[in-house]
């Protein structure tokens, strides 16, 4: 349509750029630093593993294609000035449907796709597209040109917001996805900073992270820096694989010597590493580190106790973190009177954490809990006391 005034023309032209260029912006934020693991695994799954999707070809692609869906739908069809954005929403309502897809935990099978609202949000279009037919653009609009942004910045957003909404935005799932990709390129760093601000967890994530430990020699420093279930049952994959893609699974057994004939669970996983440890003729570093942590996620101080005096030469501050909490907490447990590890600098953090719950144990576990959170969430003590 052909408007006589020249700031209306020039609006039109400054909205369909804007447009443009915030799609593309998106498109790529979306495909590429979001949903660039996801889209590889729906791909494996769809093509039964028969094709890869490679982020660095596949989001110039989809981004250019569905750039070239919006201007060509821009281009036939007459929007009036307020709803150009509309022009947009068919490829990020693809964008949207390209991510849609649910899975089972711990397969690859697809479990679900919100039928419902992909139907209801094309319905939506069209009728918008009919509306649009019958009430044209008015020629002789003569507005400023925020009066016309407005509006279709807004019809964006929302068109973006749909497109999360209906995509895959599990959490949990991007997490074990990028730090299985991590794990393939080596990167155990990058592993421990997927999700460390969040209190989003699964076996399999808490699996990846305890082997990225153990490789950066970690495990006994940092294990309990992280939110873990109750027992030693997350700290391997369960056998046979049920990572959702990869072979990160077949990899930690590799690293630990040993791979168990069938699947297993608390208190399995520490019968499995001591299997190991004592049938081993020279028993790895690595695997005393992953048992020394088994007893201490199932809470066996007694066992570690035994072992660690196996382990390490000398009892002394070089000691990991962990492992010092958990020596300090045995000895009181024994006898609270011990003094043994009172020249240990954390003892005096151990001192602090009993005062603190001491204070509030009158008052419930929870509120216990809750005043220890801030200072003493990342050490073995409140593991021990609060995580049951």
């Amino acid at each position: 349509m052909r408007y006589a005034s020249p700031i209306t023309r020039t609006a039109v032209q400054a909205i369909t750029v804007v447009c443009a260029v915030v799609f593309v912006i998106f498109s790529i934020i979306y495909l590429h630093f979001y949903q660039a693991e996801f889209l590889g695994l729906e791909q494996e799954v769809l093509s039964r593993g028969q094709t890869v999707y490679y982020p660095q070809w596949g989001t110039p692609l989809i981004t250019l294609l569905l750039l070239g869906l919006g201007l060509l739908i821009r281009a036939l069809v007459s929007f009036p000035i307020r709803v150009q954005a509309l022009a947009w929403f068919p490829s990020a309502y693809l964008l949207g449907v390209l991510t849609c897809m649910r899975f089972q935990v711990g397969t690859n099978e697809i479990s679900h796709i919100p039928w419902g609202w992909i139907v209801v949000m094309a319905v939506f279009y069209v009728l918008a597209l009919i509306l649009c037919r019958m009430y044209p653009d008015v020629r002789s609009e003569n507005e400023t040109m925020s009066t016309y942004m407005f509006p279709n910045m807004l019809i964006l957003f929302f068109s973006f917001l749909f497109t999360c909404m209906i995509g895959n935005s599990s959490s949990s799932l991007h997490f074990e996805l990028r730090a299985q990709r991590m794990i393939a390129e080596e990167d155990y760093e990058g592993v421990l900073r997927v999700g460390e601000r969040s209190q989003s967890f699964t076996p399999r994530l808490t699996a990846m992270r305890a082997y990225a430990m153990s490789r950066r020699h970690k495990l006994g420093d940092s294990l309990f820096f992280y939110p873990l279930h109750v027992g030693s049952q997350d700290l391997l994959p369960e056998c046979p694989d049920t990572l959702i893609r990869g072979d990160v699974p077949s990899e930690i057994y590799e690293y630990l010597g040993a791979r168990p004939g069938s699947r297993f669970s608390e208190p399995h996983v520490t019968h499995f590493l001591e299997h190991v440890y004592e049938h081993d003729s020279i028993p790895t570093p690595q695997v005393a580190q992953y048992l020394l942590c088994s007893y201490l996620l199932d809470k066996n101080l007694d066992k570690f106790s035994d072992f660690i005096v196996q382990t390490y030469d000398s009892m002394t501050t070089s000691l990991p973190r962990h492992y010092q909490e958990a020596i300090v907490l045995n000895a009181y447990l024994q006898d609270p009177q011990d003094s043994t590890y009172q020249t240990w600098p954390i003892y005096d953090e151990f001192a602090q954490f009993g005062n603190q719950k001491s204070q509030y144990a009158s008052q419930g576990i929870s509120s216990a809990r809750n005043s220890c959170l801030e200072g003493f969430s990342h050490t073995y003590w409140f593991y021990y006391y609060f995580n049951e």
